[in-house]
This record gives C-alpha cells, structure tokens and sequence, in this order.
C-alpha cells in the first residue's frame, strides 16, 4: 500500500510539473510572437509604422522632396541611426509611388549598392507612410561636388563610385526594374567608403516576356537627366538604358566638380553631349564618359 501511495504521489508531481513547464513554454511563445509580430511588421503593408523603435535625433531634416521629407532618428533595436522618410501626401500616385519603392527595397535589400530598408509602415495618426532606411553619413554626391566645386575628381575616386553606382544599377536591371532617376543626389556615400543608389519612388518595372511591356512608354525622372529616347515628342520607348545616359551625366558632373546648369536645355545634351577635358583626364575617363552617352 505504501508503495501504491507513493507512485501515485510520483505521478501527480510528475504530472504538476509537465503542466508547469507547459505554462512556461505556452508563455514563451506567446511572448515570442508578439515581438516577432513587432519586428517584422516592416514586411506587412498592413502595419503600422513602429515608433517605439525610434528616437528622433533632430528636428532639423535631412531632405525634402516633392512628395516626402526626411529625418535622421537611432533605430534602439538594431542600435544604428536611420533615415526615416514620410510621404507627404495620402493621395493615391503619391502611395503608388511609395509603395512601389517598399516593394523594390523588400526585394533588394540584401545588395551592398542599393540603400537598405529597416521597417516600414503606416503612422497611426496622420495614416501617411514612413520608410526608415539606413542612414548614409557622408551625403550625396550632389553635396560631394558641390563642397568641391570647380575641382576635378581624381579618378580613382571615379572608378569606385562609378563601379557602385553600376553595380547598383546592374542588379535592379536584373529585376527588371528601371530606376528612372539617377542623379548625383540620388547617390549616396557613408564616411566608411560604401556607395548606394536611392530613392526608387520612380523605378518602373519591365515585363520582357510580354509584348508591348517589354518597354516603357512613361516619362519621368529629373528633366536635366533624362535620356533623349524618354523625351521624344512622338511615341517615347525605352529601356534599362535609359539609367546609363543619367549615369554618364551624374559621373561626368563629379568629374568636373560642376553641376550641370539645371536652364540647360535637354535638346542641347542630346545632340551634343558633354566630353571630359582629354588634357585633365585619362583617355580611358573620357572614352568612359563618350561610352555612357551615346544615344
């Protein structure tokens, strides 16, 4: 009988211990989830944008556009300061576009030449959408000419930046997407030497295997860098290469160290564009420049 007793004992120990532990682990997973929910919310359009991950850093902003503005804050999860972008406007082009963009980032985000994006989601009280990328200290190359202006670039700083920037441009032309809007200020650069292609608010994509998609007939991007075959009066069709024209005048302005005029008329690009000065630069600098910008 004693024995009886005590296994029985033995069982029900063995038993309130199995419902404790159960406890513990059913706990731990629900508490997993919730953050896992949290974390990943970036990658659901349905989510709202996580502001208790970030602290704003200054009121002052990074950048401001047509269609959105920008602002540094630390992201206190990953313990990195990040860029986060607002669009400035509900209107429905406006969220085409920045949704366009999540979904190019989303896809791209493992490239070491195209800016990464660290969450995503609606603000819950203003229902605009807000991108937080990472956050690139050096600045543009719009801000790199500019403090150097008037001053040529020595090339070895040209081949790095031109070599990112079609890295970059390489594997988005992979995707089949088309940037559209490649221009120094859309290059960006960090104080450890990476260089990465931005803002993808006007990136198109491309449906080779489907006839009449296989171009694009839309218009867009930045007036001073658009490629001759997207400005024809006519029927405009263009492709991935449209991106190398704007690339050619984006590296041939950090050449120079000479933003080129924004009153220059286009139709004068086109029919004579810009050459290096082949007594400042390397023959294989200008036959690069020549190569970008044919039509």
């Amino acid at each position: 009988n004693k024995k009886n007793k005590n296994k029985n004992k033995n069982k029900k120990k063995k038993k309130k211990k199995n419902n404790k532990d159960d406890i513990v682990v059913e706990s731990k997973d629900n508490s997993y989830d919730k953050q896992d929910v949290k974390l990943d919310n970036a990658h659901d359009g349905g989510q709202l944008f996580p502001k208790e991950e970030f602290i704003v850093m200054s009121d002052e902003k990074l950048g401001r556009g047509a269609s959105a503005i920008v602002i540094k804050a630390f992201h206190v999860v990953s313990c990195r300061v990040a860029a986060i972008k607002t669009a400035r406007s509900t209107h429905k082009n406006i969220q085409h576009q920045t949704n366009q963009e999540i979904n190019v980032l989303q896809k791209m985000n493992s490239s070491k030449y195209i800016i990464n994006m660290i969450r995503h989601g609606k603000d819950c009280e203003t229902n605009a959408t807000k991108i937080a990328l990472e956050y690139m200290d050096g600045g543009s190359l719009k801000d790199y000419i500019q403090s150097h202006s008037h001053r040529p670039c020595m090339e070895g700083i040209v081949k790095y930046v031109s070599f990112s920037v079609l890295q970059g441009l390489k594997q988005l032309h992979e995707q089949n997407y088309v940037h559209n809007d490649v221009k120094p200020g859309n290059i960006l650069y960090n104080m450890a030497g990476d260089v990465k292609l931005s803002d993808f608010g006007t990136v198109m994509e491309l449906h080779p295997d489907c006839p009449g998609l296989d171009m694009l007939t839309v218009n867009c991007g930045t007036a001073k860098y658009v490629a001759p075959e997207k400005a024809q009066a006519t029927q405009i069709r263009y492709g991935a290469k449209a991106d190398i024209w704007s690339f050619g005048l984006a590296i041939f302005e950090l050449c120079t160290g000479q933003l080129i005029h924004s009153d220059t008329p286009s139709t004068q690009l086109y029919f004579h564009p810009p050459q290096l000065d082949a007594l400042v630069f390397s023959k294989d600098c200008c036959d690069f420049i020549r190569s970008c910008l044919i039509q």
